[in-house]
């Protein structure tokens, strides 16, 4: 059935009803008689056919179908099929089942996608065909190989494919490796509506906040948008990230230590290799070899296939070790780049390197530095904090004030290393402003 008032596509469109038992409601029109009304029991079947295609048959207890009065279907032409113009409403309820076939056929640039199959289950089916919009309700349970959406009620533009979800929204994508045994853990999104545009296999989640996850690894945002073809996941909030964090993101990479009940286990701190025996009942951090890093910001923009998380609108990144505050940063994740069409944006791997733009703050355990730049390394633990071309790096601790082109900072002995070179920076020379003990008197002094 095409968009009703399309008379053109109507005339290829089909639409079939069937059930054990069918009644007709006939009324008086002029000098002929008009089919006014369908009611079925017992395995109901609506089937309706586009032009381009896309079959979907529903399947339910009963069905109530009405015809639309000024084009209802004459008597002596009840064999003819029906097209758009005909059908008005169906009703269908009771174990409600639908399978959506479409075709193979191309993408809006013009990629070719593979034949898809759809299948759901609600309590009630509802087809407006003024709208040409099926609208399933209850407790609804829809996927299509490699996902799977429960909701309360979801609105399909049949022609299209475009849907409205409204909640509670819950969907689990399979992992990158899709139904294989080398499948990664899925990803969880929860939302309290969501927009599903067909063409273009995207969806956005309304929610407060949405929250999305997969393993370890965590994204809570006001709206989050899944491109399942580019494999872009866009997060978006209100307010300055660092301040009044909208976008809440965890980054989780290690694995567990598998010290049993009664033995002891060794916990490495990550990146420095120094084995420390463990207690079996140690707390499971004390166990684990995981590192956590929870960056809070305006929104973010993370690309599956570049492996790389783009922060925006004022940042704060909580490592370990260390508070970083900047205007941006980007974080790129380990593991295997893949770029397989269809899936999701994958969140596995946890932090490999994160790399903040300025003006960049840095709070570490016992000192405070300002910079233009900032690279950090998960795997060593050691952050780079460089100044740029008219301000040099900054670094206040107990001895005082130190300038320098950049600072170099290993967790793992916890050193603070001051350099007056840096790559593209300009040399500067490492001065220290230091307070002496029981004095006001400061002196300066170079290096």
């Amino acid at each position: 059935m095409g968009a009703a008032g399309d008379s053109k596509s109507a005339g290829s469109d089909r639409t079939q009803i069937a059930a054990e038992e069918l009644k007709a409601t006939m009324s008086p029109s002029g000098t002929t008689t008009v089919l006014e009304r369908l009611t079925g029991r017992g395995h109901t079947v609506l089937t309706q056919m586009t032009q381009a295609g896309v079959q979907q048959a529903s399947t339910g207890d009963t069905l109530d179908v009405r015809f639309a009065p000024a084009t209802g279907l004459v008597a002596k032409e009840a064999s003819r099929k029906m097209t758009a113009e005909d059908l008005a409403s169906a009703v269908q309820e009771g174990h409600v089942s639908l399978t959506r076939r479409i075709p193979a056929h191309l993408d809006t640039t013009q990629k070719p996608v593979a034949e898809e199959l759809q299948h759901a289950v609600a309590d009630r089916a509802t087809y407006d065909g003024g709208k040409d919009q099926l609208t399933l309700s209850g407790t609804v349970r829809m996927s299509d190989g490699s996902s799977t959406t429960w909701a309360r009620e979801v609105a399909i533009d049949r022609a299209t494919g475009d849907a409205h979800a409204v909640g509670p929204v819950k969907v689990d994508y399979l992992g990158a490796a899709g139904s294989s045994k080398q499948a990664g853990d899925p990803m969880h999104i929860l939302a309290e509506r969501a927009d599903v545009d067909g063409a273009n296999s995207s969806a956005t989640f309304y929610g407060k906040p949405v929250r999305v996850w997969q393993g370890g690894s965590q994204i809570q945002a006001p709206e989050v948008q899944l491109d399942r073809n580019s494999r872009r996941l866009i997060a978006r909030g209100s307010g300055n990230g660092a301040a009044d964090p909208a976008v809440r993101t965890i980054l989780v990479s290690g694995q567990a230590n598998g010290g049993g009940a009664g033995q002891t286990s060794t916990a490495e701190q990550p990146g420095c290799g120094v084995a420390k025996p463990v207690s079996a009942g140690g707390s499971r951090a004390q166990r684990t070899n995981s590192s956590v890093v929870r960056v809070a910001s305006g929104g973010l923009v993370y690309s599956g296939v570049l492996r790389q998380v783009e922060f925006t609108g004022g940042v704060r990144a909580d490592t370990p070790d260390a508070t970083v505050r900047a205007a941006q940063a980007t974080a790129f994740l380990s593991g295997e780049r893949k770029n397989q069409s269809g899936t999701v944006p994958s969140l596995e791997g946890g932090l490999d390197r994160l790399v903040a733009n300025g003006p960049v703050e840095v709070a570490l355990p016992s000192t405070r530095a300002s910079g233009e730049k900032l690279a950090y390394d998960a795997a060593t633990r050691v952050f780079v904090l460089s100044g740029s071309g008219r301000e040099p790096a900054k670094a206040v601790d107990a001895r005082g004030t130190t300038t320098a082109a950049a600072f170099r900072f290993s967790a793992c002995d916890d050193t603070l290393e001051a350099m007056g070179e840096a790559p593209g920076v300009s040399s500067q020379r490492v001065e220290t402003d230091a307070s002496a003990s029981g004095a006001e008197k400061r002196e300066k002094r170079g290096r």
